[in-house]
């Protein structure tokens, strides 16, 4: 076969017609493959940051309630220390004192002199309050006013700068009973709560109730608007069954087991 000229130069042309498609097909492929490559790593580099990020904020998180776990331990060795020097200065005075028959004051200007100060809270003593609400079973379920306007009121009331209700019987809440339900529906205690109490006056008295399940947070105040019927105002004369109207609880009515009260009468220290 016999090529011209010609055809050599057709043949030539189309030769380095295809090399040129080629080598534009392999830088495209090339590129398309680096830029695909660019954009995994930096999607990966996006997640590997966010994952970084996660494990700081839980670990300061772990810090934070570190912290507040050791502030109420504090508070309860100070209250505790507090309690302790104030015993021990009262101890010293009477054995100072046994053997004295010569009066020099009464025993009304003795105490004055010996009244300790009435303590003071600040801010932190409030963010305590509040760490307390929520972890301590004992302590009711109550919101205040902002931080200040609080700690201020706390204050004016222990040092007696203004009006206190003198029939207040100074008590405490306690565990009173138990609150359960036979209701099929689970309510947002799974049907068993624990009640507690205080006799707030001689005429009235405040409730809350948490789950049985420690592990559960939750509190409820029992205020006369959730509750159905009979009202629970008196500790000494708890309802046998509540009926409640809250969307944390079942509508069926609620079965009361009081804790039977205790009997001091005999060896009472042994129960203090």
């Amino acid at each position: 076969m016999i090529i011209t000229k010609k055809k050599l130069s057709v043949y030539l042309t189309i030769t380095f017609i295809i090399i040129i498609l080629l080598s534009i097909g392999m830088i495209f492929f090339y590129s398309s493959y680096q830029n695909i490559n660019y954009k995994l790593n930096e999607q990966q580099r996006f997640y590997d940051n966010r994952n970084k990020n996660y494990k700081n904020n839980t670990d300061y998180n772990k810090i934070d309630y570190n912290k507040i776990d050791t502030k109420l331990n504090y508070f309860d060795e100070l209250i505790q220390k507090q309690h302790n020097e104030i015993i021990n200065k009262y101890s010293e005075y009477e054995n100072k004192n046994n053997d004295n028959d010569n009066v020099c004051m009464t025993q009304k200007q003795f105490d004055n002199i010996t009244k300790p100060k009435p303590p003071t809270v600040n801010r932190n003593d409030t963010i305590v309050r509040d760490y307390r609400v929520v972890k301590d079973d004992l302590f009711p379920p109550f919101n205040r006013s902002d931080n200040n306007t609080h700690t201020d009121l706390t204050n004016n009331i222990i040092n007696r700068s203004m009006n206190v209700n003198t029939n207040n019987v100074n008590d405490t809440f306690r565990l009173v009973g138990y609150v359960t339900s036979s209701d099929q529906n689970k309510d947002s205690g799974n049907n068993n709560w624990k009640l507690f109490g205080r006799e707030k006056d001689r005429h009235f008295s405040e409730f809350y109730m948490t789950p049985t399940n420690n592990n559960n947070d939750v509190k409820i105040f029992l205020s006369d608007n959730i509750i159905v019927g009979d009202r629970v105002r008196d500790i000494h004369s708890i309802p046998n069954n509540i009926t409640f109207k809250s969307p944390m609880l079942n509508e069926s009515p609620y079965e009361v087991v009081e804790i039977p009260k205790q009997d001091i009468s005999y060896n009472a220290l042994n129960y203090m």
